[in-house]
């Protein structure tokens, strides 16, 4: 064969595995792109699956107080409220809050695990001047951080007066002071789930002011 056709074959040869192996290139990295995408989507779709699940848990117990009874005091313009299993008695200026299927002893006297306390702001609205009334024993208990409920500063108060633990939440709101007061640290003993400070925690997060 002429030295020229054989040199023609060889260049012939090279070309079609050249194109071959560029196609095939070609293919796999589309293979590749291909998987990534289906991966980074399947990645996609469980984190937002993940999401709803969270946010239905979180739905689930934001409506546990849905049912409750509502205390409204027209007077003093605020409502929160309460278990529907749970006692209230208004006494005027307190209002105390005991669990019907359960009754709480301190010392051997009987003892309201939540109490809220309203009246006429003499306090120029100053928790200064709060805390510093009677013996200003509540003055070393005021912390420095302060809450919202219902829309409005509350002012923490938690420490030890002996015998007595504090665990207060204090608002001044329309010439008008409330103090709402749990006594589960004083019940611990007796309330080993924590059940009173759940509460109490929910019946804050449901008070809302009218005036």
């Amino acid at each position: 064969m002429h030295k020229s056709t054989i040199v023609l074959l060889g260049v012939l040869v090279a070309l079609v595995f050249g194109i071959s192996g560029y196609y095939l290139g070609l293919k796999t990295g589309i293979d590749k792109k291909t998987s990534a995408t289906a991966s980074a989507t399947a990645t996609v779709t469980s984190t937002a699956t993940i999401t709803t699940k969270a946010s239905a848990t979180t739905s689930a117990t934001a409506d546990e107080t849905a049912n409750w009874k509502t205390y409204t005091n027209d007077t003093y313009g605020f409502s929160f409220k309460y278990p529907t299993t749970w006692n209230l008695n208004d006494d005027t200026g307190y209002i105390h809050l005991t669990d019907s299927a359960k009754t709480y002893q301190l010392e051997g006297s009987g003892m309201d695990p939540i109490v809220i306390g309203y009246a006429k702001d003499t306090f120029g609205a100053s928790i200064d001047k709060y805390v510093a009334q009677g013996s200003g024993a509540l003055k070393p208990l005021l912390q420095k951080a302060t809450v919202t409920i219902g829309g409005k500063v509350a002012y923490v108060i938690k420490g030890i007066t002996p015998p007595v633990d504090h665990n207060e939440r204090v608002i001044f709101y329309n010439g008008i002071v409330i103090n709402c007061s749990s006594n589960a640290d004083n019940l611990s003993g007796q309330d080993p789930e924590g059940a009173i400070t759940k509460i109490f925690d929910q019946i804050l997060s449901t008070f809302q002011f009218t005036k």
